[in-house]
């Protein structure tokens, strides 16, 4: 049990750094990705015929779209915790 116990710490802390790194200042993030894709748009403008300002600007969308929708769970997810500590303490007046 204590082999298992310290393994799980170790896990415990990696997975923590992890969720720091990727999650933290999402919203900063959604905004500065947006940024470097509208000026990949406007650098694809210039020139249509790029392949790579193509690519570029492929993959900034696909970052955006995925932090966008990761920005939106985090949102919903403490949108679900402030209504679990608030609750509805299930009172006549609720029902």
């Amino acid at each position: 049990m204590y082999r298992l116990t310290s393994k799980l710490r170790i896990v415990k802390h990696s997975l923590r750094s992890m969720h720091k790194r990727e999650s933290s200042h999402i919203s900063s993030r959604v905004a500065m990705i947006k940024a470097q894709w509208q000026s990949a748009q406007l650098e694809l403008d210039g020139s249509p015929g790029s392949t790579e300002l193509l690519a570029a600007e492929r993959t900034l969308a696909r970052k955006y779209n995925q932090l966008c929708k990761d920005d939106e769970a985090f949102y919903k997810q403490r949108s679900r915790i402030q209504w679990l500590h608030l609750g509805d303490r299930n009172t006549k007046f609720f029902h």
